[in-house]
This record gives C-alpha cells, sequence and structure tokens, in this order.
C-alpha cells in the first residue's frame, strides 16, 4: 500500500489510536520467515503489544492459497480454523475475497477458492468484503482495463485499486456500524 492512501483510524474516530486500530500488510513469504513458520499460510497468529486487542480483523483470503494450489478442502479447514481462533478472542472478522487479476483469473479452479471463501463465511456467520466482484465489474462492465487498478505483475492492485478498494471498504463497514447503532438504539435502557 502506498502510505499518501494509509490512515489508520478507526470508524467513527477522530485521530488515530494504535492501541485499538491498525494495518499489517506483510506478505506471505516474509511473514512465514519472520515467524518461523514456514508453510503455515493461514494458520498464523500474531502477537500484538502488549495490553492492544484488535475489535476487527479484514483478512484478505484465497489468492496465495490458489497460487500455491493449495487442496480447496484444506484451505477451507485452516480459513475456519482461523476465523474461530479469531471469535475466541472476540474478534469480529471480515473475510476480503481475492482480486480479479490476470495471475488469479488464469488458474483452472479460481472459482472453488472464491466459493469456499463464500461457503465458509456463510457457516460462521462472518462478513464478506467482494473484492473480487467489483473488480471484475470495473473491467466488464465499466470497461476499466487492468492496468487502471493492477499492477505489472498481473497480480496484485496498484495504488489506484488500493485506494478504490480502500475507499469502498471503508464505506461499507461505516454503513454495517451505522446499522448495528440503528438496531441498538434503545436497547441498554
Amino acid at each position: 500500500l502506498s502510505p499518501e492512501f494509509v490512515y489508520t483510524i478507526g470508524p467513527g474516530a477522530l485521530m488515530p489510536d494504535d492501541r485499538r486500530f491498525g494495518i499489517v500488510w506483510l506478505g506471505q513469504e516474509a511473514m512465514q520467515a519472520a515467524f518461523d513458520l514456514d508453510g503455515a499460510f493461514n494458520t498464523i497468529s500474531l502477537t500484538l503489544l502488549r495490553g492492544v486487542e484488535p475489535d476487527l480483523v479484514v483478512w484478505q483470503v484465497g489468492t496465495n492459497a490458489a497460487l500455491r494450489a493449495q487442496n480447496v478442502a484444506e484451505f477451507r479447514r485452516l480459513l475456519a480454523g482461523g476465523i474461530d481462533r479469531m471469535r475466541a478472542k472476540g474478534i469480529e472478522v471480515v473475510l476480503m475475497t481475492p482480486q480479479f487479476a490476470p495471475a488469479f483469473n488464469a488458474l483452472q479452479n479460481e472459482q472453488d477458492y472464491l466459493a469456499a471463501v463464500d461457503e465458509v463465511a456463510r457457516e460462521k456467520g462472518v462478513g464478506v468484503f467482494p473484492r473480487y466482484e467489483i473488480m471484475k465489474y470495473w473491467f466488464e462492465t465499466e470497461q476499466m482495463p487492468y492496468a487502471r487498478f493492477i499492477a505489472r505483475d498481473g497480480l496484485h492492485m496498484n495504488d489506484f485499486g488500493y485506494m478504490c478498494i480502500g475507499r469502498l471498504l471503508a464505506q461499507a463497514l461505516e454503513g454495517a456500524i451505522r446499522r448495528c447503532r440503528i438496531l441498538m438504539q434503545g436497547c441498554d435502557e
């Protein structure tokens, strides 16, 4: 992510609070090496600063598993287990689908991973941010070329793609929080 598009502020907050809200981005290989967890994709748990517990994790899932040809049943099992571990700690989870990008779309079974994300989310009762569908809409309906939102590697989003997805995600989270507040009005009396 480009730093000019990252401002770690929680929904409804006026100032950043690094004890309650943050963004962690690290590639799979770097994450595995940093925590001595080679081959443990989807089973990684992070220890945050003492006293810091996230309220929400937006978990981007499926792309690396698909690119590495991870067994779909194993992917589902690890995804469900990760959700269970986070929920056991009181952390809300939103899954983010893979990106709509040439490298992912070229796979023979990419739809199996997309279906697995949706199925596990439904089974576990967690939200899904449909990044794949949004980017597919850009490409197919808006006729936006891949180069507008995908980097030259054909897999990762470029700055524009991250900015747009980030804004849409923030709007979706804000809308969900508003709906919860409306539903909860009068419940604290």
